[in-house]
């Protein structure tokens, strides 16, 4: 959990027995693994970004607008 920075829930839904059953391929736990440990990285700025340019820019039209 450290190497990837797995939170708990993140490292119950890569390694638990409940979403695979009693066994798990090599292949099958990595592919998990990639995904659960993958983090979007620029989602959060990109929305702020996009309120704050409507934000900003809503003035501005609402002056051009009759």
């Amino acid at each position: 959990m450290d190497y990837f920075e797995l939170s708990d829930g993140e490292a119950h839904r890569a390694f638990c027995s409940c979403f695979y059953g009693e066994s798990m391929t090599a292949g099958a736990v990595a592919a998990r693994l990639k995904h659960v440990a993958e983090r979007p990285i620029l989602r959060a700025p990109l929305a702020i970004w996009a309120v704050s340019i409507i934000l900003i820019a809503t003035p501005f039209l609402s002056r051009l607008l009759p």
